[in-house]
Formats: structure tokens, C-alpha cells, sequence
């Protein structure tokens, strides 16, 4: 039979009306078996740098870990986004489920622009990026065929006929790179 914790006292007779009696105490742990499970997202869409920190508490020590992903460890790092479940089963066999979920930021995406400089060999042209996904803000890094560009802005104005790449970084330093070119009017 299954008992709770608590004092029992059993006391046995035999046919000639002797008698003994035992008593015993049955302990639980101080507390039930508990945890709290933190986590930390994916820096950038796609990456593996995701983790899950388990604190566990309470029951009869040692633990054991059983994760959805097959891991048994108490912590888990390099992940991706997804769903994570973990059964902690103490000594005792108690067992608790948790689970989370890591998630990721959208995917970085670029849509470029110009406007054509006016005349051959005039530097009235400009190159714009707008941006979407990833984690604002965005810093900019702009390049063309002679030199990078020292500004941090995501357009360009009175520039001259060439090729622009432009790299992209959000907050959590994840990059695009895009490129657009400016064309030259015939002299």
C-alpha cells in the first residue's frame, strides 16, 4: 500500500495474546518538486545561440532530465527557436514537467532605391535602404567601388554614379548586406 507521511503504529497479537508494538515515522521532502526555467531568445533569424538555465528545487535529490530534444543535462545551449519540454524525475521518482519556448526575431530584409544622377559625371544622385525585421535600431555601413562611407544613415544623397552596397546591423548585431546601383545618363 501506498501511505502519506505520518507516524504509524502497527501492533501484533498471536494466539496466546502476546503482543508487540512498533511505530515508525514516514518522512516526505520539505518542499514538492518544483522548477523555474529561464531563457534566452535567439540573438538573430536562424542562429543556434539560444539557451534554457534550469533551476530545480524541492523533492529528493539527485535529479535526473529527460528534454524533448533528447538532451539530459540541466541546462541547454546553442539552441534554435522552438518549443522545449523537460520531465525532471527526483530520487524518489516524482516527477515534473516544464517547458518554454525560444524565440527568434524576424528575418533581416532590405528593399533598396535610387534616383539617377541628372547629368554624366554630376553627384546629384542618391541610394536609400529601408528595412524590416531583425531587432531596430539599425546602423548602416555604406560602401561603393573608391571608398566606405563614414555616415550611418539609410540614405545617401549627392552621390555620383556607381554601385552602393550597404550593411545592414540591428540591435542584436545581426547583418544584411544589399546592393543598388546608380546609373550614368550617356554624356
Amino acid at each position: 500500500n501506498k501511505l502519506s507521511a505520518g507516524n504509524y503504529t502497527v501492533v501484533v497479537r498471536d494466539s496466546k495474546g502476546c503482543q508487540a508494538t512498533k511505530s515508525l515515522f514516514i518522512n516526505q521532502p520539505n518542499a514538492a518538486l518544483n522548477a523555474n526555467l529561464t531563457q534566452t531568445n535567439v540573438s538573430c533569424f536562424g542562429e543556434t545561440d539560444g539557451s534554457i538555465d534550469l533551476t530545480t528545487f524541492g523533492g529528493s535529490t539527485p535529479y535526473s532530465y529527460a528534454w524533448s530534444n533528447t538532451a539530459v543535462s540541466q541546462d541547454l545551449t546553442n539552441l534554435s527557436a522552438g518549443n522545449y519540454s523537460v520531465t525532471i524525475t527526483d530520487n524518489k521518482g516524482c516527477t515534473r514537467t516544464e517547458s518554454t519556448t525560444i524565440n527568434q526575431p524576424t528575418q533581416l530584409s532590405t528593399t533598396m532605391g535610387s534616383t539617377p544622377v541628372l547629368c554624366n559625371g554630376d553627384s546629384n544622385g542618391s541610394v536609400s535602404v529601408a528595412v524590416g525585421g531583425g531587432s531596430a535600431p539599425y546602423s548602416y555601413q555604406w560602401k561603393n567601388s573608391n571608398f566606405v562611407l563614414t555616415t550611418n544613415s539609410a540614405t545617401l544623397n549627392n552621390v555620383v554614379s556607381d554601385a552602393y552596397e550597404v550593411t545592414v546591423t540591428d540591435a542584436n548585431g545581426c547583418t544584411i548586406t544589399d546592393t543598388e546601383t546608380i546609373n550614368t545618363p550617356t554624356a
